[in-house]
């Protein structure tokens, strides 16, 4: 299991930064994520992906759908880097 302290609050307290001092990848999402841990209980669980486990194969296969469709709003949030 991920703990609260791991992942976004970990960062948060790292300036948003990774253990190697790089910028967190998709920081705007992390941020909402946590807005939402602090509202909720939650248990988050590390699944190692590509690994035939099927609800982590069945949402990578929604997010492959979904990122091939021309009609989506424009992100907002995303900032390349």
């Amino acid at each position: 299991h991920i703990g609260r302290e791991e992942g976004a609050l970990g960062w948060l307290k790292n300036g948003w930064k990774t253990a190697a001092k790089k910028p967190v990848k998709n920081r705007d999402l992390w941020e909402r994520l946590q807005n939402q841990l602090t509202r909720h209980k939650v248990t988050l669980e590390w699944v190692r992906g590509h690994n035939g486990h099927a609800e982590n194969e069945r949402c990578d296969e929604l997010a492959r759908s979904q990122s091939a469709r021309h009609d989506l709003p424009e992100d907002t949030g995303y900032e390349p880097e």
